[in-house]
């Protein structure tokens, strides 16, 4: 929320801080409605400060970060080595494989590790559209 690239708690302070009119002139990004019930609110940030404090394993998968198969809200070369190890049957799937088609081809594969990859390098080119 804060475009730190991170999902902790100061996204859940800049999203109460937003509800309570005290800070962030403009809205919150869709990603920050956690839970998914169209308002980002409260029970958006309690979530992520449940998740930061280790209380729940994840998110809901409602982020869709393309490319985050792992679910943390942040697509990288962690997300890569996971598409590999599933292209190589290492892995039977992963937490948020609906987000691993970087390219939008129907199939997870080292096409689209490579492709996160290059965009971990160059992050201001984009990923491809879904």
């Amino acid at each position: 929320m804060n475009k730190d690239g991170e999902i902790n708690s100061i996204d859940a302070f800049h999203l109460l801080g937003f509800q309570a009119g005290i800070i962030l002139p403009t809205p919150p990004s869709p990603k920050a409605d956690v839970n998914q019930d169209g308002i980002e609110n409260s029970a958006d940030a309690t979530l992520i400060l449940q998740y930061h404090a280790g209380l729940l394993e994840r998110l809901p998968p409602v982020l869709n970060v393309m490319g985050d198969v792992d679910c943390n809200g942040r697509a990288n070369s962690i997300d890569s080595l996971r598409i590999l190890q599933l292209d190589a049957r290492l892995v039977r799937s992963l937490p948020c494989e609906q987000n691993g088609d970087v390219n939008g081809d129907g199939r997870i594969n080292s096409v689209d590790a490579v492709l996160l990859i290059q965009f971990g390098v160059h992050p201001l080119l984009p990923l491809p559209p879904p």
